[in-house]
């Protein structure tokens, strides 16, 4: 028989899970702030080289911004069913753990 705890395995990935979804959205605001830089560039009366320049910078940098949010998407669904294992395994624990809680108070009234 084997007693396991859950507990902090499920703290850590929510904290994680936190972590990511703090990020996420701090991503998301850069990816709105790089659109709105966009538009603006494009409607800017820049020299036509300058502006094609602003442009593909901005572009590259949403980009970028898009590759990582969906990394952090990937990486928060994996934990997600991470918990979803673990809480699909807690009902044996806690049924393990009962037995064993019932197995000491068996053992003491022995004494």
């Amino acid at each position: 028989m084997q007693i396991t705890s859950t507990g902090s395995v499920s703290y850590s990935t929510q904290t994680s899970s936190n972590t990511s979804d703090h990020t996420i959205k701090e991503l998301e605001k850069q990816r709105t702030d790089i659109q709105d830089d966009l538009q603006e560039a494009t409607l800017s009366e820049e020299d036509s080289e300058t502006k094609q320049q602003n442009i593909q910078r901005l572009q590259q940098q949403l980009q970028q911004i898009e590759i990582r949010i969906q990394q952090l998407q990937r990486e928060k669904a994996k934990e997600q069913t991470k918990v979803q294992e673990v809480n699909e395994q807690e009902p044996d624990s806690l049924h393990i753990s009962a037995e064993a809680n019932l197995l000491y108070a068996q053992s003491q009234e022995n004494k």
